[in-house]
């Protein structure tokens, strides 16, 4: 797997973002706070500075692993490495002013397990005293995109992997280790007022459906935003356990 840095890195427009919380906050709206999902390879010190008036309250930072790896898969354009960089940004935010916490969320697949709790444990050793916490995330290809198919952890691979990493490295993954019961689903998808906006303005219900025009569902700069109404009702209410002959088997 070797893909370039990402094409929708949200601090590629900074700008937008700046202007669209500034509007935000003009409202009479509540507004508490924002995340930020990033590579963090633009993460400098003109932005770290701003963080806090645009009220930016939790970071993700993501890395493809131990620095040999990263390297190898996550590039810039012109071949040259970034976890170096990225780190240092982490160093700035961390010793920065800014007020709210940071996930380093560490992409992990077949090929780069055993690399993960030595990781997390000298980003932990590095930021001892920070808000930062360090967490595995369980790489998902079934989305369309240029990803190796075949690197996806399968549920009992990942169940190993999170069992062992916890024996040997006292690593709980997010939301612990047993299934829950949760139908207050907190997915875009199945949430009525929750929408993914693209780079035309055109609304979405999924992450995954972006650059997919079958799947639009209206267009912010449109006078009445939500066009298909009724996509919107199948997304929402399409994701219904009990609507699936599987999941209806489930005793839990």
């Amino acid at each position: 797997m070797r893909t370039s840095c990402d094409s929708s890195e949200p601090l590629l427009a900074f700008n937008v973002i700046r202007d669209i919380t500034e509007r935000v906050k003009a409202l009479d709206v509540a507004f508490d706070g924002a995340g930020l999902v990033t590579n963090g390879y633009l993460l400098d010190m003109e932005k770290i500075t701003l963080l806090n008036d645009l009220r930016i309250n939790s970071i993700q930072i993501t890395l493809d692993g131990p620095r040999a790896v990263h390297d190898e898969r996550r590039v810039l354009a012109s071949g040259q490495p970034t976890f170096r960089r990225i780190l240092a940004n982490v160093d700035a935010l961390m010793d920065s002013t800014y007020q709210g916490t940071c996930a380093i969320r560490v992409n992990v697949d077949k090929h780069n397990t055993a690399g993960f709790l030595e990781l997390r444990a000298s980003l932990l050793e590095r930021f001892k005293g920070k808000r930062i916490s360090v967490y595995a995330g369980h790489v998902d290809t079934s989305a369309c995109g240029p990803y190796d198919r075949g690197c996806e952890l399968d549920l009992s691979d990942w169940t190993d992997f999170t069992v062992d990493a916890y024996r040997r490295g006292s690593f709980v993954p997010p939301g612990g280790f047993y299934p829950t019961g949760n139908l207050d689903s907190i997915c875009v998808a199945s949430t009525h007022q929750s929408f993914v906006v693209g780079p035309e303005g055109e609304l979405y219900k999924c992450w995954g459906d972006v650059g997919n025009a079958e799947t639009v569902i209206g267009n912010i700069h449109e006078e009445e935003p939500v066009t298909n109404p009724e996509l919107r009702a199948q997304y929402c209410t399409g994701t219904d356990p009990y609507s699936d002959s599987e999941c209806r088997e489930c005793p839990r």
